[in-house]
């Protein structure tokens, strides 16, 4: 077992070749070791909540549509995980949290899962018109290598017409979700890893920035200064 002659966090090692028969000139030798290092692997999709089976990232979406946002969460690393896994993540100023796994975040902004109840969550935002972020916390146990993968859904609503658009790149909507972990074995510590989804507002091109027609420019808040610039 390797693991008895070079030890964890061991930066060199001396090795003694012996023989008790013939003389010997030892040319190469060579040995391997494994890295040990967690990964939580966090994929994110989004699904219509009509068709929860072929995800539309990166598609167009309408004002008002409902979107159902699912986390995908699997341990592909060589190790397993010391305490929580926290997977915060912060929505899009330009949609509104209705549900987290079936519960209404209006009614119970805190609470556990229903489908994994030993995963609890918080909400901050929600309601406010302002920034919403979900924190999920999630035990080491449902995270261990030999654990199958498992998602976590929530759903939100975009915003009803352009001019409840409450950013300043209103255009599109982007989230993203990070985890933060600490392998048990190497306590090697991962800060927020990323994952992102993301998709087009109001039906937009590439080309066609706005939702067309008539269109009030109200930049989002918290900033110095404010400068609109185009082709026209």
């Amino acid at each position: 077992d390797g693991k008895n002659l070079i030890g964890n966090s061991q930066t060199s090692a001396e090795f003694t070749l012996i023989t008790g028969g013939d003389t010997f000139q030892p040319f190469l030798t060579t040995f391997s070791i494994e890295n040990i290092i967690p990964k939580i692997r966090n994929i994110k999709e989004v699904y219509n909540p009509s068709d929860l089976t072929t995800p539309i990232n990166d598609g167009t979406v309408q004002l008002s549509d409902v979107l159902v946002y699912r986390l995908y969460l699997k341990n592909t690393g060589n190790e397993d995980i010391n305490g929580n896994i926290v997977v915060e993540d912060v929505l899009s100023p330009n949609v509104d949290l209705q549900s987290i796994d079936g519960i209404d975040v209006t009614v119970q902004p805190n609470g556990n899962l229903n489908s994994i109840p030993l995963i609890s969550y918080t909400t901050s935002g929600v309601g406010t018109g302002g920034a919403q972020t979900i924190i999920f916390t999630i035990p080491s146990e449902l995270l261990e290598q030999s654990d199958a993968e498992f998602h976590i859904d929530f759903t939100v609503q975009l915003v009803a017409d352009c001019e409840s658009l409450r950013d300043a790149c209103s255009d599109e909507i982007s989230n993203v979700a990070v985890t933060t972990y600490t392998g048990a074995l190497s306590n090697i510590e991962v800060i927020d890893d990323p994952s992102s989804s993301r998709l087009l507002a109001c039906g937009d091109t590439d080309d066609t920035p706005f939702c067309g027609g008539d269109l009030r420019q109200q930049a989002g808040g918290d900033y110095d200064e404010y400068q609109w610039t185009g082709p026209n």
